[in-house]
Formats: C-alpha cells, structure tokens, sequence
C-alpha cells in the first residue's frame, strides 16, 4: 500500500499506491515521523502519488494533520502527481499541500521538475539517489533525469 523510506540521515520519501482507511493512514503517519531526521536537522521530503488514487475525507484528514505536523522539520517537500493524474485526485493532493501551509512544499506532476526544485538542497550523491528512487516508482519506467 506504500513504502516509506529514509536516507542518508536527511531525505524522506513515501511512495503510495493506496490508503484506504484511517488506520492505513494512522500508520504511515507513525512511519514517517519514524523516518524523520533527528532534530534539529530537517527532511527534504518527496511523495510519489503516481500510483495512488482518490483518498476518503476520513483519511485526507490525517494526512494533512500529519503534513501540518511535520511543517517544522521540512527544509523542501516535493509531492508528485502522474502527468495522467485524474482531475479531482490532483486537486485533493494539491488542496492537502495549499491547506497544509508551507511554501517549501510544492506539488509536480513531472519529477524532473520536482528533481530540479530540491538540487539546491541536495548533494551530487543525495540527488542520484533520489533521481534513482523516482525511476524505480514511474509507472512507464522512462528516466526522470532533468
């Protein structure tokens, strides 16, 4: 239903492909506050939705409490959408964002262009990870280098 990964002591990311219930969404909040950097180090965080659909209002909730939790501990957060996301599916993600109030967190709906917004706060090393951890959730398996 989704996997959550740490790295390098500093990056975040959250690949989900479901989330149908509060406690699935009670779950994934416990395993990426487990992730997180210790403090006072914040996270570059990233969140593939490529594969994710719709979530209930019941578990929209959670999310964002958990995206409003965490604000603090986000030096930049890129969430990516498929290019062929459904229209009320990339407004949700995109309203949990906006209502989540944090101007370093950005929604993309290509991870090259996410990959772009987070190099200024990556190393050559954590970029490459990063670049590899996208190719391996893309759907069409096509490179996501900028």
């Amino acid at each position: 239903m989704y996997e959550v990964l740490s790295h390098d002591d500093r990056i975040v990311t959250l690949r989900i492909r479901a989330c149908p219930t509060v406690d699935v969404a009670r779950s994934l909040t416990r395993d990426i506050l487990a992730a997180m950097p210790p403090r006072p180090k914040k996270a570059i965080a990233s969140v593939d939705f490529r594969c994710a659909q719709i979530f209930t209002p019941e578990v929209t909730d959670v999310l964002l409490a958990l995206l409003k939790a965490d604000n603090p501990f986000i030096e930049k957060s890129a969430h990516i959408l498929g290019a062929d996301a459904g229209a009320l599916f990339a407004l949700q993600v995109e309203r949990l964002v906006r209502e989540a109030a944090n101007p370093r967190r950005q929604v993309f709906r290509d991870p090259r262009l996410a990959l772009a917004y987070l190099t200024d706060a990556l190393t050559p090393a954590q970029l490459d990870w990063l670049e590899k951890w996208y190719a391996a959730g893309d759907p069409s398996r096509i490179s996501t280098r900028p």
